[in-house]
Protein backbone atom coordinates (compact mmCIF):
# COMPACT_ATOMS: atom_id res chain seq x y z
CA UNK A 1 0.00 0.00 0.00
CA UNK A 2 1.25 3.22 -1.03
CA UNK A 3 2.82 5.48 1.68
CA UNK A 4 0.59 9.19 2.09
CA UNK A 5 4.56 10.66 1.02
CA UNK A 6 4.05 8.53 -2.14
CA UNK A 7 0.32 9.56 -2.82
CA UNK A 8 1.10 13.36 -2.23
CA UNK A 9 4.25 12.89 -4.54
CA UNK A 10 1.69 11.44 -7.22
CA UNK A 11 -1.08 14.53 -6.62
CA UNK A 12 1.40 17.08 -7.01
CA UNK A 13 2.89 14.77 -10.50
CA UNK A 14 -0.67 14.95 -11.58
CA UNK A 15 -1.47 18.65 -10.85
CA UNK A 16 1.63 19.67 -12.70
CA UNK A 17 0.67 17.65 -15.20
CA UNK A 18 -2.87 18.91 -15.57
CA UNK A 19 -1.86 22.71 -15.47
CA UNK A 20 0.97 22.22 -18.00
CA UNK A 21 -1.47 19.95 -20.28
CA UNK A 22 -4.08 22.07 -19.73
CA UNK A 23 -2.42 26.17 -20.36
CA UNK A 24 -0.97 23.89 -23.63
CA UNK A 25 -4.33 23.14 -24.48
CA UNK A 26 -5.91 26.75 -24.11
CA UNK A 27 -3.06 28.18 -26.44
CA UNK A 28 -3.23 25.72 -29.24
CA UNK A 29 -7.08 26.74 -28.75
CA UNK A 30 -6.50 30.67 -29.15
CA UNK A 31 -3.89 30.49 -31.53
CA UNK A 32 -6.25 28.04 -33.65
CA UNK A 33 -8.81 30.69 -32.97
CA UNK A 34 -11.02 28.02 -31.09
CA UNK A 35 -11.97 29.58 -28.15
CA UNK A 36 -15.84 30.88 -27.88
CA UNK A 37 -16.29 34.34 -28.39
CA UNK A 38 -17.71 34.99 -24.72
CA UNK A 39 -14.07 34.17 -23.55
CA UNK A 40 -12.57 37.68 -24.61
CA UNK A 41 -15.70 38.95 -23.36
CA UNK A 42 -15.21 37.90 -19.41
CA UNK A 43 -18.85 35.95 -20.01
CA UNK A 44 -19.83 32.69 -18.84
CA UNK A 45 -18.20 29.90 -20.91
CA UNK A 46 -20.32 27.11 -22.74
CA UNK A 47 -20.63 23.57 -21.58
CA UNK A 48 -18.88 22.31 -24.52
CA UNK A 49 -15.92 24.21 -23.43
CA UNK A 50 -16.23 23.13 -19.79
CA UNK A 51 -16.17 19.72 -20.40
CA UNK A 52 -13.37 20.31 -22.84
CA UNK A 53 -11.35 22.45 -19.52
CA UNK A 54 -12.79 19.51 -17.31
CA UNK A 55 -11.25 16.33 -19.82
CA UNK A 56 -7.77 18.30 -20.62
CA UNK A 57 -7.64 19.18 -16.76
CA UNK A 58 -8.49 15.17 -15.94
CA UNK A 59 -5.89 14.22 -19.01
CA UNK A 60 -3.24 15.92 -17.60
CA UNK A 61 -3.82 14.97 -13.97
CA UNK A 62 -4.07 11.14 -14.98
CA UNK A 63 -0.26 11.56 -17.35
CA UNK A 64 1.51 13.12 -14.41
CA UNK A 65 0.64 10.54 -12.14
CA UNK A 66 1.38 8.28 -15.14
CA UNK A 67 4.60 9.42 -15.93
CA UNK A 68 6.20 9.90 -12.74
CA UNK A 69 5.38 6.06 -12.30
CA UNK A 70 6.59 5.14 -15.32
CA UNK A 71 9.65 7.08 -16.46
CA UNK A 72 10.93 7.38 -12.26
CA UNK A 73 14.75 7.66 -12.05
CA UNK A 74 15.53 6.65 -15.29
CA UNK A 75 17.78 8.89 -17.62
CA UNK A 76 16.77 7.06 -20.75
CA UNK A 77 15.25 9.40 -23.42
CA UNK A 78 13.16 6.76 -25.59
CA UNK A 79 11.14 5.53 -22.18
CA UNK A 80 10.18 9.64 -21.89
CA UNK A 81 9.72 9.66 -25.14
CA UNK A 82 7.56 6.53 -25.94
CA UNK A 83 5.41 7.79 -22.95
CA UNK A 84 4.51 10.87 -24.46
CA UNK A 85 3.86 9.07 -27.91
CA UNK A 86 1.67 6.07 -26.44
CA UNK A 87 -0.14 8.61 -24.68
CA UNK A 88 -1.07 11.05 -27.40
CA UNK A 89 -1.14 7.76 -30.40
CA UNK A 90 -4.19 6.55 -27.41
CA UNK A 91 -5.35 10.14 -27.49
CA UNK A 92 -5.66 10.60 -31.42
CA UNK A 93 -7.58 7.19 -31.95
CA UNK A 94 -10.09 7.88 -29.16
CA UNK A 95 -10.74 11.48 -31.31
CA UNK A 96 -11.18 9.29 -34.93
CA UNK A 97 -14.14 7.25 -33.03
CA UNK A 98 -15.98 10.77 -32.33
CA UNK A 99 -15.15 12.05 -35.54
CA UNK A 100 -17.74 10.31 -37.73
CA UNK A 101 -15.65 11.57 -41.29
CA UNK A 102 -12.26 12.61 -40.36
CA UNK A 103 -10.25 13.49 -42.88
CA UNK A 104 -6.07 13.04 -42.96
CA UNK A 105 -6.02 16.88 -41.99
CA UNK A 106 -8.26 16.32 -39.12
CA UNK A 107 -6.36 13.38 -37.90
CA UNK A 108 -2.75 15.23 -38.15
CA UNK A 109 -4.48 18.39 -36.35
CA UNK A 110 -5.14 15.95 -33.31
CA UNK A 111 -2.13 14.11 -33.30
CA UNK A 112 -0.03 16.81 -33.33
CA UNK A 113 -2.34 18.58 -31.11
CA UNK A 114 -1.45 15.77 -29.09
CA UNK A 115 2.25 15.63 -28.70
CA UNK A 116 2.56 18.92 -28.38
CA UNK A 117 -0.18 18.93 -25.06
CA UNK A 118 1.84 15.59 -23.57
CA UNK A 119 5.23 16.75 -24.18
CA UNK A 120 4.94 20.36 -22.80
CA UNK A 121 3.60 18.14 -19.29
CA UNK A 122 6.17 15.99 -19.67
CA UNK A 123 8.85 18.00 -20.28
CA UNK A 124 7.54 20.10 -16.99
CA UNK A 125 7.48 17.39 -14.77
CA UNK A 126 11.02 16.53 -15.79
CA UNK A 127 12.25 19.96 -15.22
CA UNK A 128 10.40 19.87 -11.77
CA UNK A 129 11.68 16.31 -10.82
CA UNK A 130 15.52 17.45 -11.65
CA UNK A 131 15.30 20.49 -9.55
CA UNK A 132 13.90 18.10 -6.82
CA UNK A 133 9.91 19.75 -7.24
CA UNK A 134 8.94 16.60 -7.64
CA UNK A 135 9.98 13.35 -5.83
CA UNK A 136 10.42 10.67 -8.76
CA UNK A 137 8.91 7.83 -6.27
CA UNK A 138 10.52 5.98 -3.39
CA UNK A 139 10.63 2.91 -5.51
CA UNK A 140 12.77 4.17 -7.91
CA UNK A 141 16.75 4.09 -8.03
CA UNK A 142 18.72 7.47 -7.31
CA UNK A 143 18.75 9.64 -9.84
CA UNK A 144 22.90 9.75 -10.97
CA UNK A 145 24.15 12.93 -10.69
CA UNK A 146 27.34 14.39 -12.45
CA UNK A 147 29.69 12.95 -9.19
CA UNK A 148 28.02 9.12 -9.08
CA UNK A 149 28.80 6.89 -11.81
CA UNK A 150 26.47 5.78 -13.89
CA UNK A 151 26.04 1.90 -14.04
Amino acid sequence: MPQPIERQASVNAGLMGAIAYSLTYGGLLLIAGQLPPQWSQGLPLDHLTLLGLAIALATGFLFGVAYRYTVRGDRNPHLWQGVVWAFSGVRTGASLETLPHWTILELCTIGIESVLCFGVAALVLIVARDRHWLNPSALAAPIPTSSTPRQ
